[in-house]
């Protein structure tokens, strides 16, 4: 998480959203396309800020995490 949060730019709720499939490591993509939302008590599954996916260039150092994590 920190390594998304610090190296992407990422919010919390966009990383805990975030699936294996989301991320494209071959062309060093992250693409925020939902984030995790409280609602009336509840943790459900939304869209992000101002309501607009969005496509996040993957550093080389954040993509090497993420190849060992996966």
């Amino acid at each position: 998480m920190a390594d998304l949060g610090a190296g992407c730019g990422l919010r919390q709720g966009e990383i805990l959203g975030l699936g294996a499939d989301d991320i494209d490591l071959a062309a060093g993509w992250v693409h925020v396309c939902r984030q995790v939302k409280l609602v009336r008590s509840r943790l459900v599954f939304g869209l992000p800020k101002n309501d607009r996916d969005r496509r996040i260039p993957l550093p080389d150092s954040v993509g090497r995490v993420l190849r060992q994590h996966i």
